[in-house]
């Protein structure tokens, strides 16, 4: 089961959270990483040229002890 939904949804839910990012994964995206909803939400994926069926690029994401 997959949803979709918006800028104002993601923005609504980190404000409800108190949180400032979603950091997500299991999707591919061409350039192992994709900000969306105003930086609010990163998609990352680390397998480049997922299956021998894409031609994407793989990132991470390190982060701080301040989570920076």
């Amino acid at each position: 089961i997959s949803y979709m939904f918006g800028k104002g949804v993601v923005q609504q839910a980190c404000q409800m959270l108190g949180i400032e990012l979603v950091i997500r994964a299991h999707q591919v995206v061409q350039d192992g990483y994709e900000m969306m909803a105003g930086r609010r939400l990163i998609t990352v994926f680390s397998a480049p040229n997922y299956c021998g069926q894409f031609t994407n690029a793989a990132a991470i994401v390190c982060l701080d002890e301040d989570l920076e």
